[in-house]
């Protein structure tokens, strides 16, 4: 359904007239990074990086387009190509219409329709959902560029009012969606994890090899990877919020998300996890050059049949981060600290799914140019995960990770 999508919107965007705007931009990141860190969870273990080794690298090339096929209508486009095995070598991230409609009166709209990520980062505002920040994205924002993804439409409307004497803006959104139902696979397998990788659409990430999985065990049926971006019981779900703003100094949101996955329902090796959270973000510019971002989340993720009070699979989990920037120009430092917790509350034997952490990350960038820039950026993430047990590695491990990394890029 997913590649249907996109070579039905791609012919679409190209017929728009050779006098509108287009921008396409791609690019690629070399990094050299020195680490002392457990076996990352794309290798097969249980470790919160996406990478293990120490060494250089290229790690992504991206490719970023928009097009604007009339006053009120443009398309938007985003792909990335990784140095791994989870997937194509290059694929899509997001590719959605964008429809802003001339106002009629005091509210203003705003729609999309396509795959795109949902509203939720006030971390990842660069173009192709990319941070301004830091190479690393937060637990949060890392869990959301996994796993979650809307494959629909999304309606947003605001309007201008004023409080406290000062000119705000209020809105509200909605979004349905399909195509999203094994979110919270890898919060529960794996747990959070600290990195700047997108899964692609059609990307394949994989899972440790666990007790739970083996022949005979409780979920059995699982494959050995997680595809985020299926369907497994044809019941969409919904994702809606409000937000409030003050011009550039202070932008507030807050919104529900529930995929309405059926627990026990199961597609291809891929189950089903009802995956239902809060969420609250928060952005201000300070005096000094200073921005202010903290994000907070909360929710549970179920999967499996229900006996004992428990589904088979059954997950609390939470996380909060605080950054603080100070800009110098064409020079940034940001220090970011992140908490995030997944609590095991089923009695399913062989599935420890419990984690606690936390993570320090200092970031400095560089621009030499719009089209290049150098950062360098320290991670330090400490967690206990008891399931690391089984894989005859200690539960509480300290990671860290030195890395500069370049980015190079150019329009067309």
């Amino acid at each position: 359904m997913v590649r249907l999508l996109i070579l039905a919107l791609l012919p679409m965007s190209a017929l728009a007239d050779s006098r509108q705007n287009h921008a396409l931009r791609v690019g690629v990141e070399l990094v050299a990074a020195h680490q002392d860190a457990s076996e990352s969870w794309l290798d097969g273990g249980l470790g919160k990086l996406a990478s293990t080794g120490s060494g250089f690298e290229a790690q992504s090339a991206f490719l970023d387009y928009e097009g604007r096929l009339s006053d009120t209508l443009s398309f938007m486009l985003a792909a990335e190509a990784y140095n791994d095995s989870a997937g194509r070598a290059f694929d899509v991230t997001e590719a959605f219409f964008e429809w802003r409609p001339i106002p009629s009166n005091e509210y203003r709209m705003r729609v999309r329709g396509g795959v795109f990520f949902p509203r939720l980062s006030m971390e990842n505002t660069e173009s192709g959902w990319r941070s301004p920040f830091s190479d690393s994205f937060s637990a949060i924002n890392t869990w959301i560029g996994e796993e979650l993804r809307t494959l629909g439409a999304e309606v947003d409307v605001s309007r201008r009012v004023q409080l406290a004497g000062r000119f705000a803006e209020v809105g509200v959104f909605a979004s349905v969606f399909a195509a999203n139902d094994p979110a919270g696979s890898l919060l529960a397998w794996r747990g959070w994890a600290l990195h700047a990788r997108q899964t692609r659409l059609d990307d394949a990430l994989p899972l440790a090899v666990l007790p739970a999985f083996a022949d005979g065990a409780p979920f059995q049926a699982q494959a050995d990877y997680v595809r985020p971006f299926r369907e497994t019981d044809d019941a969409a779900g919904f994702h809606t919020g409000v937000r409030l703003r003050f011009g550039a100094q202070l932008a507030v949101e807050a919104s529900h998300y529930d995929n309405r996955a059926e627990p026990e329902s199961i597609e291809n090796g891929q189950y089903g996890w009802a995956t239902r959270f809060d969420h609250i973000g928060l952005r201000a510019r300070l005096p000094g050059r200073l921005t202010l971002i903290s994000q907070w989340m909360a929710g549970t993720s179920e999967m499996g049949p229900f006996a004992n009070n428990w589904h088979a699979a059954d997950i609390a989990f939470d996380s909060y981060f605080v950054l603080l920037s100070r800009n110098f120009g064409d020079a940034s430092l940001t220090a970011r600290y992140d908490d995030f917790e997944v609590r095991d509350r089923d009695v399913t034997p062989l599935d420890d799914n419990n984690e606690d952490g936390s993570s320090l990350t200092v970031s400095l960038r560089y621009a030499f140019s719009r089209q290049v820039s150098l950062g360098g950026e320290w991670q330090d993430i400490r967690s206990d995960r008891p399931a690391r047990n089984v894989l005859l590695t200690p539960a509480e491990q300290n990671e860290r990770r030195l890395s500069l990394t370049l980015r190079a890029s150019f329009s067309l």
